[in-house]
């Protein structure tokens, strides 16, 4: 099987199993798959997404005297000026995956 078949076919498997709402040690074994198995291509997964994220134009209009909010979809940030950035960075890396 060529890496491309490989990566698209767990690619599915791992879109799978997360819908499942399963443990991965239920779910490999209702499969005969390799809890270690998923576990790597869920990491490579995580890390492929993590590596195609892109940057969003920021529209300045909702900038307020006491910081900015911040809106992807239906989800609003409100940001102050004396915000924590570790903060809000973990906020959007949450996130992300909703988007």
């Amino acid at each position: 099987m060529s890496k491309e078949k490989l990566r698209s076919l767990w690619s599915d498997r791992v879109a799978e199993f997360k819908a499942s709402g399963m443990g991965g040690k239920e779910w490999c074994k209702a499969r005969g798959l390799k809890k270690n198995q998923l576990w790597y291509w869920v990491r490579k997964e995580s890390e492929s997404k993590a590596q195609t994220q892109e940057w969003a134009e920021v529209a300045l209009r909702d900038v307020t005297p006491l910081g900015l909010v911040i809106k992807v979809a239906h989800v609003s940030i409100e940001v102050h000026l004396d915000f924590d950035p570790d903060l809000l960075l973990a906020v959007t890396k949450a996130l992300a995956p909703l988007c």
